[in-house]
């Protein structure tokens, strides 16, 4: 029997909530752009991983898997 105490969520349910924070922390991002008119500092693994609650292992396969899709469309309109 659960404890009641405790939490679990699925994979699925991970990836939408990391999904959502990065979004988040982006637009946090752009804000601070158009304020202060500079780029923001950039950010380590552990800081945007600690920003969604995950380990900063989660946020390097994310990235990976990003610059996999953007390189894979790329490929399609023959961009290299």
């Amino acid at each position: 029997m659960k404890n009641t105490t405790e939490w679990s969520e699925s994979a699925k349910d991970k990836s939408n909530r990391v999904d959502a924070m990065l979004r988040h922390l982006m637009r946090i991002k752009a804000q601070e752009y158009l304020r202060e008119e500079r780029v923001p500092d950039r950010m380590t693994y552990d800081e945007i991983a600690e920003f969604c609650g995950v380990d900063r292992m989660v946020i390097y396969r994310t990235e990976m898997e990003a610059i996999r899709k953007i390189r894979s469309k790329f490929a399609k309109c023959d961009l290299k």
